[in-house]
C-alpha cells in the first residue's frame, strides 16, 4: 500500500490508502477480485487498484477518475 499522511486504527489497518497493490496466486484471486476489491474501492482516498500476476508478466490497474470518480480499468 502507498499513502500520504498515513492514519491508521487500534488494529494497524491503514485508513487512507491511495494505492494498494496485490500479487494473484491461485488461492487468493478470487478473493482479490471480489470482495477484497469491492472494499478497497469504497475507500475515499483510493485512486489505484493493482493486481500484480504472480505467474506471468502483467499488471492491471484500477484507477479513479478525477472528475467522476468513477474506476477505469486498464
Amino acid at each position: 500500500s502507498v499513502a500520504c499522511d498515513a492514519r491508521f486504527d487500534g488494529d494497524d489497518c491503514l485508513l487512507n490508502p491511495l494505492v494498494v497493490l496485490e500479487v494473484l496466486s491461485d488461492s487468493t484471486e478470487a478473493i482479490d477480485r471480489g470482495r477484497k476489491w469491492r472494499h478497497y474501492a469504497s475507500a475515499p482516498s483510493l485512486r489505484a487498484y493493482v493486481l500484480l500476476s504472480q505467474d506471468a508478466h502483467r499488471a492491471e490497474i484500477y484507477h479513479r477518475t478525477d472528475a467522476t470518480q468513477a474506476w477505469v480499468y486498464e
